[in-house]
């Protein structure tokens, strides 16, 4: 049977039927509605009380998690540096604490003087030095360094030492305290070197050790106490020279080396930056019991400044000057080059001035160096003592400011004039040739008649130095005596020398 479902429709009772479905399905869906909206808002707060106990989960984590770190050693950084810092304040061992060094040199020479009377003579010197650098703990260290030397060969006419027995002297035997308190303050008792500026006054020694054919020892027994700051360093010190230190005074007149004992007392304050130069002042006080009883008090005030006027030029030099003067007062017995019975006053003034050009932004870096030196003489005629002290001198003792290389025999670091020029060049990085020339005067005559017109002396000088524990050279050495030489010794021949010389420093 088939329904027509559009008239069935249409019937009154039909209608109502559909209403009341309708109806009843629409509240059906709108309470089913009602409960999903519910269950909805339920799981909404469950959600959000489990986030807050995650977040109270977390805090908690992170609480303990703090805890734990406080009470472990660290993270594996800071543990690491803590052991690097425990293992550096750990005593290291004995070889990390001793460093040993020396050298070895060997100097051949061979001369024919006539200053000292016309001779021939020639020898092979030996140096051995062997050293001990100790440190003894963070702040104290000790340092000894034994020198051997031994000379054989044929003096000629000089009474030089030669020998076949080596002799061995203590160079340096100290100890070191640094950072007293904690500050940059440090001491140093026991055989030491001393030398200020360029070794003019105190301590020289040689200040060319490539081209210097003798070592004597060139130190001191002293204390010292040093301050150094940043660019100012304090120096003060006492020191005992050596009993045969000589004093050649009187040299010149009677060819006597008066000796005896002496005090040094100083201080210096040195004080450079690389754009200023650097800067000395000091104050040296001898104390001389010996027969001279020569108590000089030195002034010295040194300075060198390098100008660097073209700093982006290749070809234009730099400009170096340096210098020294110093100012002497005291007393002596020694006047006018020989022995006086009344003590004299001392008051002289000395010194010298450098100037240097060096092109070292071309091939071979040449340079071009010009000194003065002035040490003066005593004037007869005058009732104080203006000749200069050389503090301590000798052929074996500290304080020998070289001049030349064959006149500083013949002077005494006083009484003279000098005019020196020296032209240098590298051929190579390794190499090193110096030309020299000198012209010495006399500042007051010697002998009557004999004018002041000492000497002129050229010297040639090669040096090879292929790495920092060998070096090797070889110098010629010319000088020609004029009046006052000549009158003095006796003698006009010219003096010539060559030398030969190689060692290893290690």
């Amino acid at each position: 049977m088939a329904y027509d479902y559009q008239k069935l429709l249409k019937k009154p009772v039909m209608k109502k039927v559909v209403v009341y479905v309708c109806v009843v399905a629409a509240a059906s869906l709108c309470v089913a509605a009602s409960g999903r909206a519910d269950e909805i808002s339920d799981l909404k707060e469950q959600l959000k009380t489990m986030q807050q106990q995650m977040e109270l989960m977390r805090d908690k984590i992170e609480k303990l998690e703090s805890e734990k770190t406080k009470a472990m050693p660290g993270v594996l950084e800071q543990r690491l540096v803590s052991l690097e810092e425990k293992v550096a304040k750990k005593p290291a061992a004995w070889a990390d604490k001793i460093r040993l060094y020396g050298s070895l040199w060997e100097y051949y020479v061979s001369q024919d003087s006539s200053y000292f009377g016309t001779t021939s003579s020639y020898g092979l010197e030996s140096i051995a030095k062997i050293g001990v650098e100790a440190t003894l703990s963070e702040n104290i260290s000790a340092n000894i360094l034994l020198t051997a030397q031994n000379a054989i060969g044929d003096p000629g006419d000089f009474t030089g030492v030669t020998t076949d027995d080596w002799v061995v002297e203590p160079e340096l035997a100290n100890l070191v305290y640094k950072n007293i308190l904690d500050s940059p303050l440090s001491m140093t008792v026991g055989r030491q070197n001393l030398k200020f500026g360029d070794g003019f006054l105190i301590c020289d020694g040689y200040p060319d050790s490539r081209a210097a054919w003798s070592a004597p020892i060139a130190s001191f027994y002293a204390i010292k106490a040093a301050y150094e700051d940043g660019p100012i360093k304090l120096e003060g010190f006492a020191a005992m020279p050596d009993q045969d230190y000589k004093s050649y005074e009187t040299y010149l007149t009677d060819a006597t080396a008066r000796t005896g004992k002496r005090l040094l007392y100083g201080t210096n304050l040195h004080l450079e930056k690389e754009k200023y130069g650097a800067w000395d002042l000091g104050i040296f006080f001898k104390d001389d019991d010996s027969v001279l009883q020569s108590d000089t008090l030195a002034i010295s005030q040194r300075w060198s400044y390098p100008f660097d006027f073209w700093p982006d030029s290749k070809f234009l030099p730099q400009l170096t000057i340096e210098g020294e003067i110093v100012e002497e007062m005291g007393r002596t017995k020694v006047k006018d080059y020989a022995l006086t019975g009344s003590r004299q006053d001392r008051l002289a003034i000395g010194g010298h001035m450098d100037t240097k050009l060096s092109f070292t932004k071309i091939r071979f870096s040449p340079y071009l160096k010009g000194s003065y030196i002035y040490l003066p003489g005593d004037d007869p005629d005058t009732d104080k003592n203006e000749a200069f002290d050389p503090m301590f001198f000798g052929f074996h003792s500290a304080g020998k400011w070289l001049i030349g290389d064959i006149n500083s025999w013949s002077l005494s670091n006083y009484n003279e004039k000098v005019i020196m020029t020296e032209l240098g060049l590298s051929p190579t990085k390794d190499t090193l040739l110096r030309g020299q020339y000198f012209y010495l005067a006399l500042d007051r005559p010697l002998n009557a008649g004999a004018g002041k017109r000492w000497s002129h002396e050229v010297n040639i000088i090669f040096d090879y130095f292929p790495n920092e524990w060998f070096f090797s050279g070889a110098e010629f050495g010319y000088a020609h005596p004029l009046e006052a030489a000549r009158s003095y010794a006796g003698d006009d021949q010219d003096t010539t020398e060559f030398i030969l010389w190689a060692g290893v420093n290690f």
